[in-house]
């Protein structure tokens, strides 16, 4: 498992690197970008190796335009990001699963077809206009929450429900998707033909096969969440890191739009990193393929579920 860590840290280094010249490429070439400072620092590849040098080995993103240290506000900004990311993850990783495998349980009955056709509604509404509709509703007509804000976990409410309701409806279809796929494997029907009680087949068998797919499916719904918090954040007044953003695309503010973007990049990387590492620890083949020292996994997907199924 270790060399399976290893490998997909080292695999982060060149993605950021690729992430910051191509960043830097498209500053120097687009129109409104910094080429003329790029010009007085020496040229494309001088100011692109110092670039990567201020990034990599001093963490240093730059001063903005208006002389403020970059690094020390966007770290800041993106504490903010952070919480907001992570409670909205949580609302979805317990409700999106949880209706998800309601809806698969209860396949083609009344109470699947209602979830599934709220899921369709709530992954239809974008999530801006539905921060627009809950202040409306919340903040002027009954007034019981803040409009603006995030000096308290109030302020936090309503943009985790407009950020959360899309992805709600995302996971909740993917997880149905998934649970079916299972619940059609030959070694589930093995096991309800041996007679056990169908809590045990969902438990022991269902559950345990549902935990790979569940992280990858949460796992990529959590970098799509660090974009999805640009609208929100502006339409709530969050002083997130992609309110920052978008305020420094508007003013052309070149150093901080560069920074954000890369620290957006590493966030959704590591992202990657810790949703690929949750699905090999909870995978028996891919630590048995890395502790024989081979790199790929048997493709039979449902052999482990099997045996199991007869053993019991």
């Amino acid at each position: 498992m270790l060399r399976y860590i290893v490998k997909r840290v080292l695999l982060i280094i060149p993605i950021l690197v690729l992430t910051v010249v191509l960043l830097f490429t498209m500053m120097y070439i687009l129109p409104g970008g910094n080429k003329s400072s790029i010009t007085r620092m020496g040229g494309y590849w001088p100011a692109l190796g110092t670039y990567l040098s201020n990034i990599f080995l001093h963490f240093d993103l730059g001063d903005s335009i208006t002389g403020t240290h970059t690094t020390a506000n966007i770290i800041f900004r993106a504490s903010k990001t952070l919480v907001l990311v992570g409670c909205s993850f949580v609302f979805i990783s317990v409700v999106g699963v949880g209706l998800g495998l309601l809806a698969a349980f209860h396949k083609d009955s009344v109470l699947d077809s209602g979830i599934r056709s709220v899921t369709l509604v709530f992954a239809s509404i974008p999530n801006y206009l539905l921060g627009i509709l809950l202040a409306l509703i919340f903040c002027l007509w009954l007034r019981i929450l803040p409009t603006h804000g995030s000096s308290s976990l109030k302020h936090y409410i309503m943009p985790v429900i407009s950020i959360s309701v899309g992805g709600i409806a995302s996971v909740a279809r993917m997880t149905r998707a998934e649970a079916i796929a299972v619940l059609n494997k030959p070694y589930i029907r093995t096991a309800r033909a041996k007679g056990l009680r169908e809590r045990t087949v969902i438990s022991v068998h269902v559950m345990k096969n549902l935990v790979v797919p569940i992280i990858v499916i949460l796992g990529n719904y959590l970098g799509i969440l660090f974009t999805s918090t640009f609208a929100i954040e502006n339409v709530f007044t969050i002083q997130g890191l992609g309110s920052y953003m978008t305020g420094a695309i508007a003013s052309r503010n070149i150093p901080i739009t560069m920074g954000s973007t890369v620290v957006t990049s590493f966030f959704i990387c590591m992202v990657r990193l810790i949703s690929d590492v949750a699905s090999a620890f909870a995978s028996p083949r891919i630590r048995a393929a890395y502790s024989r020292g081979r790199e790929k996994a048997d493709d039979d997907d449902g052999k482990e579920g099997e045996a199991l199924a007869v053993r019991q």
